[in-house]
């Protein structure tokens, strides 16, 4: 006892007096427990991969979280980002968007980023291939704000018909410019009016028949080093001795008095033409492989790494996708908590790309894929894959409108280079 009180009463007392101070605070607000966010929530996404092959890897992360309901539509890659803007606008956006790997710039006041502590961007530069710390995080007065994650990342690539090469004796693929330069008349066929029968490569063109062709200028003029805008001005600046290298090189494969002359804008669809066997080489994306199939399911094709101007100093065009979270989802934090779910476990993104059959931005991945028959190509070219800092959504049809404008004659290339580069900037 102490004083004459029993031990036993003045235990009771003190637990008694903690109950009431717990329930004072309680009453007064000051110890509320606060809900999780995470814990329960309904994420809608929108994105342009394939719901069926989607879905399934989404619904390993809701039977891991019960608590939380994902729901995802479909869109078209050209449309998405109109129909993201119009349903911010009507205050019917969903949680979590795909975006492109070149949206950011303009369009990161749309979107929600990690929240600090979340995820860092030392942990992305060292999950991610370089591009994605670049596409992605945004630093304002000294502050690191990610503002997406990449699902994949494709490029770029050389696609070549391989039954072409073998009857025309190629054994081995171009690596640099120079070889694409010398093996395209071998490959090229033509009448007795020099119109083309057979192309050897679709290149030199506009977006009219080339579906690729204003990523694969821009490709060109970045080996040659324009960096096409200046991410301090925002302004486009290509319109040098670079850009002019670029364009010179490229339309001259679409010029007849050329030696390399191997395309017609008259062609047609260089998708269409290489999946019926009338053009040898075209320059594509991993994205579009599953449509060459479709076109011709006995297409005898292969895909290898893009040429290069210099080969010990690579550069790739990287052409992605990523998931971000909309400023007006109202579970910001487990819209990240899923996103971070997805693509930064090695197990989680594996179920993914083999599901949509893309190439990874996992730096652990990438090893795995670099002897793939499909994707290896792809895999080879990502630690090397960069993106322009683009601040003009128009810009390939911009380059298209240039390219078009030097075949037809209207400008020379200085000029065409002048006239777009005054489009570009406000």
């Amino acid at each position: 006892m102490m004083d004459g009180i029993p031990k036993s009463r003045i235990l009771i007392i003190a637990i008694i007096g903690l109950i009431l101070i717990f329930f004072l605070l309680a009453v007064f607000g000051v110890f509320t427990p606060k809900s999780n966010p995470s814990t329960n929530a309904n994420l809608v996404i929108w994105g342009i991969d394939d719901a069926n092959a989607a879905v399934p890897v989404f619904s390993q992360y809701m039977q891991q979280n019960p608590g939380i309901k994902i729901s995802y539509r479909q869109f078209d890659p050209n449309q998405i980002k109109s129909q993201f803007i119009n349903a911010l606008a009507a205050g019917t956006g969903p949680d979590i968007v795909m975006i492109h790997n070149d949206w950011i710039p303009t369009q990161y006041d749309k979107l929600t980023p990690a929240p600090q502590g979340t995820i860092s961007s030392s942990q992305i530069q060292q999950l991610f291939a370089p591009t994605a710390s670049n596409d992605f995080i945004l630093n304002y007065q000294g502050t690191d704000y990610i503002y997406a994650l990449p699902l994949y990342l494709d490029s770029l690539a050389l696609f070549y018909n391989k039954d072409i090469l073998n009857n025309k004796g190629v054994a081995l693929l171009p690596t640099t410019w120079d070889d694409f330069k010398i093996l395209v008349p071998n490959l090229t066929e033509t009448d007795l009016n020099h119109q083309i029968k057979k192309a050897g490569a679709a290149i030199g063109g506009s977006g009219k028949s080339i579906l690729n062709a204003s990523d694969l200028l821009t490709l060109l003029m970045m080996q040659n080093g324009s960096a096409i805008f200046n991410p301090q001005t925002n302004l486009a600046n290509f319109s040098d001795q670079n850009g002019s290298n670029a364009l010179n090189f490229y339309t001259q494969f679409a010029n007849s008095n050329s030696p390399y002359y191997t395309w017609d804008d008259s062609l047609g669809s260089d998708l269409d033409l290489f999946g019926s066997g009338q053009v040898a080489m075209i320059f594509a994306y991993a994205r579009q492989i599953p449509a060459l199939q479709e076109k011709n399911p006995y297409l005898n094709f292969g895909v290898s790494v893009m040429p290069q101007l210099n080969p010990n100093q690579p550069v790739n065009f990287a052409n992605y996708w990523g998931l971000a979270v909309s400023k007006q989802s109202a579970n910001p934090q487990a819209a990240w908590n899923f996103i971070i779910w997805l693509t930064t476990d090695q197990t989680n993104s594996l179920s993914y790309l083999k599901a949509v059959n893309e190439s990874p931005a996992l730096r652990t991945l990438i090893a795995q894929y670099q002897n793939d028959p499909a994707l290896g190509a792809f895999a080879k070219q990502a630690l090397t894959a960069k993106t322009i800092y683009n601040m003009n959504d128009n810009f390939r049809q911009i380059f298209s409108n240039m390219i078009e404008s030097v075949l037809s004659g209207k400008a020379d290339v200085n000029t065409a280079l002048s006239q777009a580069q005054g489009a570009m900037n406000p």
